[in-house]
């Protein structure tokens, strides 16, 4: 029998539209690709292994257009086909909206969307989601959703059988994308956008080994881990799917889970393929990988196909899947400005939801980071040219992995631990504090790469050019490491004592490394007296016309702050290294008493020291002619950045 609150709503049953033939799954197939559906009409039933699964189509159509609406729709008993019209705010904020068995939430039309939440399946069986957006559930400044405050998945399913969810997209959210868990079983994902989120898609949180689930079509984007993660699964047929920008692992079968993995693409994933345990299996093939780092494993034989299917070639789904996946799409454009804050006033509330805003920018984008404490792991990718990140310095972005650690699943973490990985070309960090707790703050792996007033506790030169300017760079070990090219122009360069200001890598046949220019190096904000002219700076030598500005004055007078590693430490004896290895030029910079009286790691290295003051100054340096060579135009070969 109907509820008295469906029978309420029946009068909200509209006429059959186009769009509302999509949402009761009644489309024909005659429409064109030319309009967008060809996802649409491909998946107009469930297909893999919930094949089968009919939703509400037994019941009447409703539509929603209230979170209350929805909400008594979803858990109704009787079978509906639930349509939702335009935005949902959930509240309270993170609620899990319960849906019950024989259902079919589906959006009516473009821009249908629940916002602040998402859907839960639990034990309910015969569901159908489709053409729907779900997003932002997330709880600023909880980057691994660890708080149960942010508990917030796109949608769940606990112990649900016969599920389909199709076209939707799910983005921002606090916890998982989409969680299968506790034995639910026949689920098949098709044509989904999962986006700008931690974790993507988890499947087991179970001892038994019983889920099957069949996920085609799929474009994962822009997110940290489980893109899937695996575990226990019976049977998990993964094609034709699409994963891009991933940062920590691509898919992982765990335990003793059965995956295969075939006709995908997998462009700049690190780790893309990964199992992890003895009895786990993976089994892939035909698949293609671009820019990719890491693991792809194969172990064992994953299990046969029970269905008939047809996938598409590798070298088609790409294209195919950037253009049809997620549900009917209202226009989307980034402003070129965004603003990210912890306290809601801002776009958005992290920097990786930022970025992965900047997709659909048609130029330039300046992310403004408001003040704040941002425990984030932030990549700026191949894909995100021309992006400014900028903020004050009381805006810091922190993480602490160690780069010397292991990965939960085994291997090294090295240059995946920094903090900051600017790969794409053009990035530009202006201000902001960057810090690593065993790791570079800061990796530059795309071309002109510049910081501009940053401070940060370590910098990775891995690939390109990068241009540091008014930066301070400060802590113990390795500072500035690499094997590219680096220019640091008027920085302030704090090393620990014992600690070395640089130690790269840079090739024999690299001609340039390293070039540190009028810059402040190893404990000389106290001490220097006598600093060389800056331009832009109005500094000026005693005896040049005007009285010497002390280091600490001009420090205050730029913004930048004296490292407390600096405080007290005029009558300390030099023990910090200006060079370890690779090609190192310091110039006209002032060398303060940490310096080590022998700074330079000898027959290790390329190393060069010309018209330098302070305490730790006073080597044989390079002649002017020899100098000429290794200016800031030779080391960034004609490229002027803008500061």
């Amino acid at each position: 029998m109907i509820t008295a609150v469906v029978l309420a709503a029946v009068a909200a049953i509209i006429p059959v539209s186009t769009a509302d033939a999509f949402a009761a799954g009644t489309i024909d197939g005659t429409a064109s690709a030319a309009d967008g559906t060809e996802g649409f009409i491909r998946a107009g039933t469930a297909d893999g292994f919930a094949s089968g699964t009919t939703g509400g189509s037994a019941g009447v159509t409703v539509r929603a257009t209230t979170f209350e609406q929805l909400r008594a729709f979803a858990a109704a008993a009787d079978p509906l086909v639930v349509q939702v019209a335009g935005s949902i705010r959930v509240d309270p904020f993170g609620d899990m909206i319960s849906v019950a068995s024989d259902k079919t939430i589906v959006g009516a039309g473009p821009g249908a969307e629940i916002v602040g939440g998402g859907l839960f399946l639990n034990g309910s069986h015969n569901v159908i989601i489709r053409n729907l957006t779900i997003r932002d559930s997330y709880l600023p400044g909880d980057f691994d959703g660890k708080s149960p405050a942010n508990d917030n998945d796109g949608i769940r399913l606990d112990t649900a059988d016969h599920v389909w969810i199709d076209h939707t997209r799910i983005e921002r959210v606090g916890d998982g994308g989409i969680d299968i868990r506790k034995d639910s079983d026949h689920v098949t994902l098709s044509w989904n956008v999962v986006s700008d989120i931690n974790k993507a898609l988890g499947v087991g949180w179970t001892p038994n080994v019983l889920t099957r689930l069949t996920a085609h079509h799929n474009w994962i984007r822009n997110t940290v881990q489980r893109n899937w993660s695996i575990d226990n699964t019976a049977a998990a047929h993964l094609y034709n799917n699409y994963l891009e920008n991933v940062t920590q692992y691509g898919t992982m079968s765990r335990n003793n889970a059965r995956v295969l993995v075939e006709d995908s693409v997998f462009e700049q994933v690190n780790d893309p393929l990964v199992v992890h345990g003895a009895a786990a299996g993976l089994t892939q093939r035909r698949n293609i990988f671009t820019g990719t780092t890491g693991r792809a494993d194969h172990a064992g034989h994953a299990f046969e196909v029970p269905y008939g299917y047809s996938p598409d070639p590798a070298r088609r789904v790409k294209d195919l899947v950037t253009r049809y996946a997620g549900p009917q799409s209202t226009a989307r454009s980034t402003p070129s400005t965004i603003t990210v804050a912890l306290d809601g006033s801002g776009d958005y509330g992290s920097l990786l939801a930022a970025l992965g805003a900047t997709r659909d920018a048609r130029g330039p984008v300046t992310i403004r980071v408001a003040p704040g404490y941002y425990r984030e792991q932030v990549r700026v990718w191949p894909s995100q040219s021309n992006v400014t990140i900028a903020g004050p310095a009381d805006a810091v972005i922190a993480y602490d992995l160690d780069s010397g650690g292991q990965k939960f699943y085994g291997g090294p973490l090295g240059d995946d631990a920094a903090t900051f990985t600017l790969l794409g070309e053009g990035t530009t960090v202006r201000g902001l504090t960057v810090t690593g707790t065993a790791a570079p703050a800061v990796r530059a792996a795309g071309d002109r790469t510049v910081l501009a007033g940053t401070r940060l506790t370590g910098f990775l030169a891995g690939h390109g050019r990068s241009y540091l300017r008014d930066c301070t760079v400060t802590g113990g070990g390795d500072l500035i490491t690499g094997t590219a090219v680096a220019v640091l122009d008027r920085c302030t360069i704090d090393p620990a004592p014992g600690a070395s200001v640089t130690a790269v890598a840079t090739p024999a046949r690299q001609p340039y490394g390293i070039l540190v220019l009028k810059s402040i190096v190893g404990c000389a904000a106290e001490t220097a007296t006598d600093l060389p002219s800056r331009t832009g700076q109005v500094v000026h030598r005693a005896g040049h016309g005007s009285p010497a500005e002390t280091a600490t004055d001009l420090l205050s007078r730029t913004g930048q702050t004296v490292h407390e590693a600096s405080i007290g430490c005029a009558a300390e004896t030099g023990t910090a290294l200006l060079g370890r290895s690779g090609q190192v030029v310091v110039r006209e910079s002032v060398l303060g008493p940490r310096v080590a009286a022998t700074p330079w790691l000898p027959g290790s290295g390329r190393f060069g020291e010309h018209a330098n003051t302070g305490p730790g100054s006073g080597r044989p340096e390079m002649t002017r002619d020899q100098a000429r060579r290794y200016t800031v135009g030779a080391y960034l070969g004609g490229w002027r950045p803008r500061t």
